[in-house]
C-alpha cells in the first residue's frame, strides 16, 4: 500500500524547469534517501508534498490513513521550561493523567458507577496510548539529541537557534506521524545525537509500519536509516536500492554501462 503517489508533476520556476512529468510513489514502509547536487529539487519536492508548493500541473496524493509530520508543523515557545515545552506533544496524556488523579480524589468518598466506568475507561486509554511511558520518552528524547538532565529546567527563550531545531526535531520525533520528512535533521547535532537519532528511527518503524523520506549530506546517516536512494537531477527521479554506499556502486555501474551503450552507438555509425 502505498503512502505517497505523485503522478506526472511539473514544477516550474520562472523559466527553470525543476521536475517535468515526474511519478513517483512512496510505500507505507519505505525509508528513503533524496540525494542530488544543490538546486536539483530536494527541498522543493518535500515543500509539495508538504502542500507549502504548488506543482504547475500533476497530482500529489497522501493516503488519508496516513499522519504527516515534518519539522515546520511544530514550533518553540518562549514561555516554557525545555521539558514543558517537549512534553506538551502528549497533551492527551497530560489531560486524562490529570482527570484520573481527580477521580482518584472523588472516588474516596464517592463510589458511584459513572466514576467507576469512566476511570476504567481512562486507565485503558491512558495505558494503550503510552501514558505509562510518555515521561521516559521524553526524557530519552532530550538526553539522546544532546540535552542535559541540568537543561531541563531551561526557559526555552535562553535558547539558541541551535537548540531550538533540536527541541523542534524531538517534537517531531515525539509525534503520532507515521509519514516524516526529515530536512537536514542532522544539523547541530554531534556524533553521538547523530547516532541515537537513526537507532530512534530503526525502533520507531521496526515497532509500527510508517515511511520516512530524508534529506541530509550525512552519508553515514542515509546508509543507517534508508533502504533506498532516490537522485534528483535533470528533471527528474532515479531510484537506486540499498543506502548511500549501494548508491554510490550503482550509479558508477550505469554509468559504465551508458558509456558501453553509447560507444557500441558510435561504432554502429562508422
Amino acid at each position: 500500500m502505498n503512502i505517497l503517489d505523485v503522478q506526472n508533476l511539473t514544477l516550474s520556476f520562472g523559466e527553470n524547469t525543476l521536475f517535468s512529468n515526474l511519478s513517483f510513489d512512496i510505500g507505507e514502509k519505505d525509508k528513503v534517501g533524496f540525494v542530488g547536487v544543490n538546486g536539483a529539487g530536494k527541498t522543493s519536492l518535500f515543500k509539495i508534498i508538504t502542500g507549502e508548493y504548488t506543482a504547475d500541473s500533476g497530482n500529489c496524493f497522501i493516503s488519508k490513513n496516513a499522519t504527516l509530520g515534518y519539522m515546520e508543523q511544530h514550533t518553540c515557545s518562549n514561555d516554557k521550561t525545555i521539558w514543558n515545552e517537549l512534553v506538551s506533544v502528549y497533551s492527551d496524556l497530560i489531560e486524562m493523567e490529570l482527570e484520573l488523579d481527580d477521580l482518584s480524589e472523588k472516588l474516596k468518598t464517592n463510589h458511584s458507577k459513572e466514576l467507576i466506568d469512566r476511570q476504567d475507561y481512562l486507565t485503558n486509554e491512558f495505558t494503550q496510548n503510552g501514558g505509562l511511558t510518555y515521561k521516559s520518552m521524553t526524557r530519552s528524547a532530550l538526553l539522546g539529541l544532546g540535552f542535559c538532565e541540568e537543561d531541563f529546567d531551561k526557559p526555552t527563550s535562553k535558547l539558541s537557534g541551535g537548540q531550538k531545531s533540536k527541541l523542534i526535531l524531538a517534537k517531531l520525533l515525539l509525534s503520532k506521524a507515521d509519514f516524516l520528512l526529515l530536512d537536514e535533521p542532522t544539523n547541530h547535532l554531534d556524533v553521538v545525537a547523530i547516532s541515537w537519532l537513526a537507532a530512534h528511527l530503526h525502533k520507531r518503524f521496526a515497532r509500527k509500519n510508517g515511511a520516512l523520506v530524508v534529506v541530509t549530506h550525512d552519508r553515514w546517516f542515509l546508509d543507517e536509516v534508508c533502504d533506498r536512494m532516490w537522485e534528483v537531477h535533470d528533471e527528474l527521479v532515479e531510484p537506486f536500492e540499498g543506502g548511500y554506499s549501494a548508491y554510490i556502486l550503482q550509479r558508477v555501474e550505469r554509468q559504465r554501462q551508458a558509456e558501453l551503450a553509447e560507444q557500441k552507438r558510435q561504432n554502429l555509425m562508422r
